[in-house]
């Protein structure tokens, strides 16, 4: 999967990862700002994670269950991360200087019908 990081933007695709064993392609193209990629798992919407009093989300409130993040990427820099996804419902975002709030952030869901049809990722 293929994460893109820009100024106030991100993108996923494919839209829809399946469960598994999945590799994360993290690359900030933004040109002039660091960024940030949490995954967690939830049943909280992305726009009802808790936040602390500056705006960024808590990553260690027991309502979410970090999955995986690639933090402080510099412009033009990418990460790899590797993870099995369960069924579920995840969001992704990133939480420098609560960029979450701009529209850094997005979420999928994983269902356990469709877990069992789906083939490893490559």
């Amino acid at each position: 999967l293929t994460v893109t990081l820009t100024t106030y933007g991100t993108s996923l695709e494919p839209h829809r990862p399946h469960a598994g064993d999945v590799k994360f392609v993290v690359k900030n193209n933004a040109k002039d700002m660091t960024h940030e990629f949490f995954l967690v798992k939830t049943d909280l919407p992305q726009d009802k994670l808790p936040v602390d009093d500056e705006g960024r989300i808590d990553e260690d409130s027991p309502q979410i269950e970090k999955i995986i993040a690639a933090e402080d990427l510099n412009p033009g820099k990418k990460s790899e991360l590797s993870v099995n996804l369960a069924p579920g419902h995840y969001v992704y975002f990133c939480n420098i200087n609560a960029h979450h709030m701009m529209g850094m952030r997005g979420e999928f869901s994983i269902s356990p019908r469709l877990a069992e049809n789906q083939p490893p990722s490559r």
